[in-house]
């Protein structure tokens, strides 16, 4: 399975989806096959900014065939925020069993439909509403999402949604992108995030920060039109991992003393 992810330019503007606001996009995924999305032609245009394809999505779609194109293969997968969903069309075609792919934005979701349909993986993918904060239903061995923890106020509601759709062997990965506020502190981001995740987590079930162990550079071929509010440093990509805790042997000692004592 080769591991580069090549992206074609957009196009002009209004050329799809009943609306000049709206173009395609076509990504070339080496092992995977062509993906045609439909997005908005502008990420802040019209309020719908989840209507975009964000550089942390085409990051993450390149990491996923890279480190997980094997392991993919019959996974459930759960995306949080998926805008025209790009992300989980990949992990579909890469042969996941079941991807539900979320969004709190109705138009959003509307716009991920599409995008799921044309790229004729809606037997694999269930496009759903899913606010954070709210419990998930089923279970999942990937949670995935793009540039989803940038402001701490929503980290609360994250981590109660994806505690609550971790197998317990989970893996979550997320991506994000260097912003700074207006005096120049860097926003809050996923490395925050998973150690309030960290806090919120079960003591038998953990999860366990695993990457980064270095910043994933930026794809080279990924074009300067789609790099506009990038950091130089580009998209970081963070794990944790979900898995039942191995105890020591005093604390297995004292547990099983315990039982016998009653």
């Amino acid at each position: 399975l080769a591991s580069f992810l090549f992206v074609m330019p957009a196009c002009a503007p209004g050329c799809s989806f009943k609306s000049k606001q709206f173009c395609d996009r076509e990504f070339l995924i080496a092992g995977v096959h062509a993906v045609t999305i439909t997005q908005h032609w502008h990420r802040n245009c019209l309020g719908l900014p989840g209507g975009a394809v964000w550089e942390g999505a085409i990051v993450m779609s390149e990491y996923i065939v890279k480190h997980y194109g094997e392991k993919m293969k019959g996974a459930k997968v759960l995306e949080l925020g998926c805008g025209p969903a790009l992300v989980a069309i990949v992990c579909a075609k890469l042969g996941a069993s079941v991807v539900v792919t979320t969004d709190y934005d109705d138009k959003v979701l509307e716009l991920a439909s599409k995008n799921v349909v044309q790229n004729k993986v809606d037997d694999i993918v269930s496009v759903e509403k899913l606010p954070w904060g709210e419990t998930c239903t089923n279970t999942y061995d990937f949670i995935i999402g793009s540039e989803v923890t940038y402001t701490d106020d929503s980290w609360e509601a994250l981590a109660t949604t994806i505690v609550s759709g971790a197998k317990s062997v989970c893996r979550v990965i997320l991506s994000e992108a260097p912003r700074f506020l207006e005096d120049g502190e860097p926003e809050p981001g996923a490395e925050g995030f998973f150690k309030f995740l960290d806090e919120k987590s079960s003591k038998e079930f953990p999860f366990k920060l695993v990457r980064p162990k270095g910043i994933e550079p930026i794809p080279r071929d990924v074009t300067q039109e789609t790099m506009d509010r990038w950091a130089a440093d580009g998209i970081v990509i963070w794990e944790m991992v979900r898995q039942k805790s191995k105890l020591r042997m005093p604390q297995l000692l004292r547990r099983t003393s315990k039982i016998f004592s009653g």
